[in-house]
């Protein structure tokens, strides 16, 4: 069999138009993963942001004697998390919630 060089021709811009795509896509690939890991962030700055006045409105209320409701609250706060359990903010709202019975 005899090589054709318009076949080879063909095999070869097909084989350069194949890895062009396949950069593209891991370009387009690279671009989404960073893009879910910043929503990612983005939400749990804002859950966490969330907590904090909430364990701030938890501190006003258990200063005004509003135990039940501030016990309430924090529950619920604390009950949002899965992880974390050592960081200052869950450690302050374990406390408050142990005080507050």
């Amino acid at each position: 069999m005899q090589h054709n060089p318009i076949v080879e021709e063909i095999h070869q811009i097909r084989q350069k138009m194949l890895a062009e795509c396949h950069s593209e896509l891991d370009q387009l690939l690279d671009r989404l993963q960073a893009a879910e890991m910043q929503d990612h962030s983005r939400a749990a700055l804002a859950v966490q942001a969330q907590a904090d006045a909430l364990l701030s409105l938890a501190r006003l209320w258990q200063g005004q004697r509003k135990q039940a409701a501030a016990r309430q609250l924090l529950a619920e706060i604390y009950g949002w998390f899965t992880e974390g359990f050592d960081t200052a903010d869950l450690a302050e709202a374990r406390a408050l919630l142990h005080e507050l019975g």
